[in-house]
C-alpha cells in the first residue's frame, strides 16, 4: 500500500458507528491490558464483554488482515481524569506525522464519553509535529457515540475526553498491524 506521508485524517480513514453494543450494567472489576494478545484478553475479560471483543476481532478483518492486539481498559475514573494517558489530540502507534508505514487499523469502543476524531484532511508537509499542526490548523472534529464501535487508522488525529463525572469507563481497542510495525522497527 502506498501511504501519503503528508496527509493526516485522509478521506476514508474514519468510519463511525459500525455497530452498537450495550454495555454491561453494574460495576465490573477494573483491569487494564495494553497491546495484548487477543487470547489473553479473551481469557481475562469480563464475560459480558467477550461477545463484543469477539465481534470486534471478526469485524476488523473486513478492513485489515494483519495480526491484532487489544487494549482492554475497565477503569474507575474521577471527575477531571483524562480518558487517556496522552492528553489532547494525538496519533496512535507512532509520533511521526510523516510516518510511511502502512497505517494500523483500530476499532474502538467506549462507554461514558466518546473519542473525538479529527475528520478534515490536513496537509502536514510544512509541519514537524502534532503540536505544530494543532497550533496552525483548524480541526473539525466528530465525537464518536458511546456504546458503539468506530474504525480509524493511525493517520487520524483523535483525543480522549476529560471525564465529567465519577464513573467506570470501558474502553476496548482492537489494533491490526501493530505487530508488523514492531517487526519493522526491530530491523
Amino acid at each position: 500500500m502506498s501511504v501519503d506521508i503528508n496527509i493526516l485524517n485522509p478521506v476514508g480513514s474514519i468510519s463511525t458507528d459500525l455497530f452498537q453494543f450495550n454495555a454491561p450494567t453494574g460495576v465490573l472489576p477494573d483491569l487494564v491490558l495494553k497491546y495484548e494478545n487477543p487470547n489473553k484478553v479473551l481469557d481475562l475479560a469480563h464475560p459480558d464483554l467477550v461477545p463484543l471483543i469477539e465481534r470486534m476481532l471478526k469485524e476488523i478483518k473486513k478492513f485489515d488482515s494483519r495480526d491484532c492486539v487489544i487494549d482492554y481498559k475497565v477503569r474507575s475514573l474521577k471527575t477531571g481524569d483524562p480518558g487517556s494517558t496522552i492528553p489532547g489530540f494525538h496519533i496512535d502507534c507512532c509520533n511521526d506525522i510523516h510516518d510511511d508505514f502502512e497505517p494500523e487499523t483500530h476499532l474502538i469502543y467506549s462507554t461514558v464519553q466518546g473519542t473525538a476524531f479529527a475528520v478534515n484532511p490536513i496537509d502536514v508537509s510544512r509541519y514537524n509535529s502534532v503540536h505544530e499542526v494543532l497550533k496552525n490548523e483548524s480541526i473539525t472534529e466528530v465525537i464518536g457515540s458511546t456504546e458503539s464501535v468506530h474504525r480509524f487508522t493511525s493517520k487520524v488525529l483523535h483525543r480522549c475526553p476529560i471525564i465529567e463525572h465519577d464513573c467506570q469507563r470501558i474502553l476496548i481497542r482492537v489494533t491490526s498491524g501493530f505487530k508488523d510495525r514492531l517487526k519493522r522497527n526491530r530491523k
